[in-house]
């Protein structure tokens, strides 16, 4: 929603004192005080573009008293953020220190006679603030969700060609691992049912993951096939897991030689 608002020619003063370039250098010393930043999860490089484009963007709204209902920068951000495995939270105190570091800066370059001048646009600048972070964070999460997608995509894909006629070559299930988060040659717990006792199969795996159990769940001709790693560093979480997929009308046994176990 566009909203009006009249820029005044003191506050594009103020403003012209300030410059991307070295706005970024300020962002870039303080970043590495967010979680997840201490070890950045992209190049340098890259933080740097993004930053430099982010606070002429901004700058840009804060000239004409708006910001445009998409902005690039801020879906790049979004985007790249997401798929380098920053945390959301990280990245919207990131975001957020673009704004601390144009505020400190607003203020250090301004005079005296100034201060009216910047409490007259304060409003104007917090509504920038928050598209620019709306921006951001709708960008990251519809990103996060095609990663999701994608990656579900792939295991079903992945489970299909293990729990299939097909030949699953070790490198497959190398993939497969690493998209369940295993090692290849854990040993598995694996169950399996049909009809009324697969509903009762997903209702006690929906309890597990409740109590921490990672389980990994395919559909096969009707069945329902379920398994989780049989080895944990708890022998009495083991033994939990065990104990109540036990009492259930199923299919039960042990891969013990990991995803291999489960070629069919």
């Amino acid at each position: 929603v566009s909203v009006s608002f009249s820029v005044e020619p003191g506050w594009l003063e103020l403003l012209d004192r300030l410059d991307a370039e070295s706005l970024t250098e300020i962002f870039l010393s303080r970043i590495t005080e967010i979680d997840g930043y201490q070890a950045p999860p992209l190049p340098r490089s890259e933080i740097r573009r993004t930053a430099v484009l982010s606070f002429i963007a901004i700058l840009d709204g804060l000239r004409s008293g708006q910001l445009d209902d998409a902005v690039a920068i801020a879906t790049d951000v979004g985007v790249s953020r997401a798929r380098a495995g920053v945390s959301l939270s990280s990245l919207l105190e990131a975001v957020r220190l673009d704004f601390a570091v144009l505020w400190d800066a607003l203020t250090a370059v301004a005079e005296v006679e100034d201060a009216q001048v910047i409490v007259r646009h304060t409003s104007m600048m917090l509504r920038i603030v928050d598209g620019y972070v709306t921006q951001t964070q709708n960008a990251y999460i519809a990103e996060a969700q095609r990663i999701r997608e994608e990656s579900a995509s792939l295991r079903r894909e992945l489970l299909e060609s293990l729990f299939s006629a097909l030949h699953t070559s070790p490198e497959q299930l190398n993939l497969l691992a690493r998209e369940l988060q295993v090692e290849v040659a854990t040993p598995l717990l694996v169950a399996a049912a049909i009809g009324n006792d697969a509903v009762a199969l997903h209702v006690e795996l929906a309890e597990l993951e409740r109590r921490g159990c990672v389980v990994h769940t395919h559909y096969l001709d009707g069945a329902v096939i379920a398994f989780l790693p049989a080895v944990t560093k708890s022998r009495t979480h083991d033994t939990m897991c065990f104990a109540r997929l036990s009492e259930l009308r199923i299919g039960l046994t042990t891969a013990g030689d990991g995803l291999a176990g489960l070629l069919a």
